[in-house]
């Protein structure tokens, strides 16, 4: 062999093993790109199951009632917030950069510990309290008179309270000040510092709410869920995560990390028409131009199907905006949720962006996803609470 065909020949090795080796990387690459897009798809499903499991007991215990936490907050079992910011909580960031679009709503679920109910009787001796006539379930002293005695290891001290009062479909919340030692809670009333409500509020001490015995209490249990975008690490790059505080906005427990890389959370409430069964409307519905329903106004949100003497009720004491959020939360008979969760590195070859260099930014996908070389997943489900219709058929 001379040496020009050696030569020739080690050419040729060279590029078929320049082509093998090409083609071994890009192999390779393929191969984590689509592992990530499964861990992505296993991360969604493991925050669609666990929301899932929560939205279905949303309401436990009270069904869609208005739920008075205190003063003149009232809301429904299921309180998402658009584009929350946490605003004094200095552990949480939301997505900024080209990633400010992405902010995600976050969702507070409230449940009754239905294993822990008990009914409130008339106190014994009271006669006339406030609004009520021969029977209050209030004494003297502003405790709450049950059937039985609350058995002190199921109603312990500090625990959140819910008063469900099914024919006016009202729920209030309070906290158990001592563990129950007779026949009655001692509670201060509201949670948090939000305080008791006052003049017209069915919550009120001296309402009519407290005149039937057959209201009834159970502990409240609450979880809230948000995506935060705050880097691991000082000055290090975002990385969203959704996270979970495990008792809610009025507990002592902090937002913990549940899942790495889901990047939103989007949350949508089903609303009713009662004078139309069947008939439903999705709150926020851009196409609809209807906003996310804590954002309504009576200017923006008409009731569909008119109001009722229920509907009276649940105005008591609120503004005519707060008044008209109630009345859709009473008609809340489903949610839906979307999560968007994505890889965890990016492919630098797949990042496409337009503009010039000084004010390029990514490009964005139909439905508003940046092409920024990360794999994306998004999962959609609709979920009916089943305690939902409880405020509506119980007598």
């Amino acid at each position: 062999m001379t040496l020009v065909e050696l030569m020739t020949a080690s050419t040729l090795s060279l590029v078929v093993i320049g082509g093998m080796m090409g083609a071994g990387i890009r192999f390779q690459t393929q191969s984590l790109g689509q592992q990530q897009k499964m861990m992505a798809q296993q991360s969604l499903r493991a925050a669609a199951d666990l929301l899932s499991l929560e939205l279905e007991k949303a309401g436990a215990g009270f069904g869609a009632a208005r739920l008075n936490l205190g003063g003149a907050v009232t809301q429904g079992a299921l309180v998402p917030v658009t584009g929350d910011t946490f605003a004094s909580d200095g552990t949480f960031a939301a997505p900024d950069g080209e990633y400010a679009g992405l902010i995600s709503d976050s969702l507070t679920i409230y449940s009754g510990v239905t294993a822990a109910t008990i009914n409130l009787a008339c106190c014994p001796g009271v006669g006339s309290l406030g609004a009520c006539g021969a029977c209050s379930t209030r004494n003297g002293s502003g405790n709450i008179c049950t059937a039985v005695q609350p058995g002190s290891g199921t109603f312990s001290a500090d625990s959140q309270l819910v008063f469900f009062n099914p024919t006016m479909g009202v729920a209030c919340a309070q906290k158990l000040t001592s563990a129950p030692n007779s026949a009655a809670f001692v509670t201060s009333e509201g949670l948090g510092s939000l305080g008791a409500p006052g003049g017209s509020d069915p919550c009120a001490s001296a309402s009519t709410f407290w005149c039937s015995a057959s209201t009834f209490a159970t502990q409240l249990s609450a979880v809230s869920f948000r995506v935060n975008w705050k880097p691991v690490a000082t000055g290090g790059a975002q990385r969203p995560r959704l996270q979970r505080d495990p008792d809610g906005p009025f507990g002592p427990l902090p937002f913990q990390d549940l899942l790495w890389d889901v990047e939103q959370l989007e949350v949508r409430l089903l609303v009713d028409d009662l004078s139309n069964p069947g008939a439903f409307r999705f709150y926020p519905d851009a196409a609809a131009g209807r906003p996310a329903l804590d954002q309504c106004t009576v200017a923006t949100c008409p009731v569909a199907g008119g109001l009722d003497a229920k509907d009276t009720a649940l105005a008591l004491g609120l503004t005519a905006n707060d008044g008209l959020r109630a009345q859709l939360q009473r008609r809340v008979r489903g949610v839906e949720v979307s999560l968007v969760s994505r890889s965890l590195t990016s492919d630098p070859a797949q990042v496409r962006r337009t503009g010039s260099s000084e004010h390029a930014h990514f490009v964005t996908t139909a439905d508003g996803l940046p092409l920024d070389g990360f794999a994306r997943r998004r999962v959609v489900f609709q979920v009916t609470p089943r305690n939902f219709a409880l405020s509506e058929v119980t007598p």
